[in-house]
């Protein structure tokens, strides 16, 4: 594939604002469109790709890592307890929701009601320890960028993982809270 952050015209940076790279693709995508004169399918899909690696953290720093010297990532060790309790609750939201869809006796829904709002007070904490990571992925990232080029691979490899794990975190905390907001 070609350089995603040249189709794009981002320039190869560890942080780049996710409105950023939406803009640009929108811009590059509207005159490379296959209904437009000169528009292609196969450039616009390239483009689809380029936003797709550049507009997620840990996609678009794998990617800014390889084009670098292969370098071994630092160490990086995620929060197994807020990854248990990540699990805990989708795993509660699943069940409660299951069972709030098959029950048909109201005084058993109300029952389910009650154990709703306290699933929905622990999601809420839980989510607030994870924003509180990716307050600090942030932070470090633009700190990587700050200090771009001289940030190691291995830096920006690290960073790549834990952003890894708190995009997928943060996506299953999602659909929690869909669940319990469903039904």
């Amino acid at each position: 594939m070609t350089d995603p952050f040249a189709l794009l015209g981002l320039p190869r940076r560890p942080w780049v604002e996710p409105e950023t790279v939406q803009d640009r693709y929108r811009a590059r995508a509207a005159d490379a469109h296959p209904d437009r004169p000169g528009g292609s399918a196969a450039t616009l899909a390239a483009l689809n790709e380029a936003r797709f690696l550049l507009a997620s953290h840990s996609r678009r720093l794998k990617s800014l890592a390889a084009s670098e010297t292969a370098e071994t990532p630092h160490p990086f060790e995620p929060d197994w307890t807020l990854f248990a309790r990540i699990g805990s609750i989708d795993r509660s939201a699943k069940e409660w929701n299951q069972t709030f869809n098959a029950t048909s006796n109201p005084l058993q829904k109300a029952v389910l009601i009650a154990r709703q709002k306290s699933l929905r007070a622990e999601l809420l904490e839980i989510r607030n320890l994870l924003n509180q990571q990716i307050e600090y992925l942030t932070a470090a990232t633009k700190e990587a960028d700050r200090r771009w080029p001289e940030t190691t691979a291995g830096t920006i490899l690290t960073l790549a993982e834990a952003w890894t794990y708190a995009e997928r975190w943060n996506a299953t905390l999602d659909e929690a809270r869909a669940l319990l907001d469903g039904a």
